[in-house]
């Protein structure tokens, strides 16, 4: 994955030297600007992922799952390129309350959407769904993509695996692995239930916020203001 994008590199900056037309160059130098983003994008999967590993805790606060929902869906529709593609938020309507670290569960859940995105048709639709009950909150993100089959199915939280063998999509195979060690440090759970050309959902759980929680983020809360002033 890496070798791709600087083999292109070095071959844009050969051609580029070669060439006297200002309006090529401008092209090569902007093919030459778009691989060295897949680099940087590699190398801040390969630290968002050492980060979630070797972290030792996880800075937690009080949230609300639907507002941070709402904010991955928004950045993930913006950076979709299939604008065709029926993208739906439905929030429950309660306030879902948790104790969690906000930028690591947005980042996953940018993730599972994206994910949803990227193996979905122009024309296909992805649901994202808020929900609470029986002590637990659920984010679901359903699409009509793809699938996976089974043995797809079984490696997908496996490191460096990727869902398509021909790998015409970018990345390290990191994106799910590093979405379930992110649910599970803030004391979640994910599942899928996926099969082939019948879509894909993605299951997130997490336990309600109680009244101890409140009480101990309050807590914490007051002491670092006394450490701190």
């Amino acid at each position: 994955e890496f070798r791709s994008p600087i083999t292109a590199i070095k071959i844009e900056l050969y051609l580029l030297s070669r060439e006297k037309d200002s309006q090529k160059q401008a092209a090569r130098i902007h093919q030459i600007e778009k691989r060295a983003v897949e680099l940087i994008e590699l190398v801040d999967d390969l630290k968002a992922m050492a980060t979630v590993d070797y972290a030792e805790h996880t800075a937690v606060e009080i949230i609300d799952l639907n507002a941070v929902t709402r904010t991955a869906y928004q950045i993930a529709l913006g950076q979709s390129s299939h604008s065709s593609q029926l993208i739906r938020l439905k929030t429950h309507s309660g306030d879902l309350q948790l104790l969690a670290n906000r930028d690591e569960l947005l980042r996953a859940f940018i993730e599972v959407i994206s994910n949803a995105i990227r193996y979905t048709p122009p024309t296909g639709s992805i649901v994202i769904n808020t929900a609470s009950q029986e002590g637990r909150h659920t984010v679901t993100v359903t699409d009509d993509g793809q699938g996976m089959d089974e043995a797809t199915l079984a490696s997908a939280f496996m490191r460096f695996q990727r869902g398509d063998a021909a790998h015409t999509t970018r990345g390290l195979g990191l994106g799910l692995p590093m979405t379930k060690r992110i649910i599970e440090r803030n004391n979640g759970n994910i599942s899928i239930i996926s099969k082939p050309h019948e879509g894909t959902t993605i299951i997130m759980t997490f336990p309600q916020l109680e009244n101890q929680d409140i009480f101990s983020a309050n807590l914490n809360d007051r002491l670092s203001s006394s450490l701190l002033g």
